[in-house]
């Protein structure tokens, strides 16, 4: 019965870490799918603590949520955001002046996401 509960503890430690791993993005896109509110948190500590105590409560409906994030970053669009996303701001900035938008157009874009959206949106007119 003691082995159980070690083995338990030990997979929700291990599944901790691997909510760590994951992007910000990542997090916030699990939390959103949880239907999490509010779905951003700046600490990372904070949205691993109410991804896990999700966990403790349905992991079912967790690993769901972890199983679409993982089909969606295995689909083309979730490649090429995530490659956006690991651009420098200054390499997306320049992209989107090379896609025809304005200086002002760019600045209105206030948050990454946002400029990641307009560049995904762009290159597939």
């Amino acid at each position: 019965n003691d082995d159980w509960k070690t083995q338990k503890v030990e997979s929700t430690k291990e599944r901790e870490k691997e909510f760590f791993n994951l992007s910000t993005t990542e997090q916030n896109n699990i939390l959103t799918a949880l239907e999490s509110l509010p779905t951003h948190s700046t600490k990372e500590a904070d949205r691993v603590k109410r991804i896990m105590d999700e966990y403790n409560k349905n992991p079912e409906k967790v690993e769901k949520a972890l199983k679409k994030l993982n089909e969606y970053n295995a689909s083309d669009e979730g490649k090429r955001k995530k490659k956006v996303y690991d651009m420098k701001k200054t390499d997306q900035v320049n992209l989107l002046l090379k896609l025809g938008l304005t200086s002002k157009q760019i600045r209105a874009l206030k948050y990454e996401t946002d400029r990641v959206n307009k560049i995904y949106e762009l290159e597939n007119k």
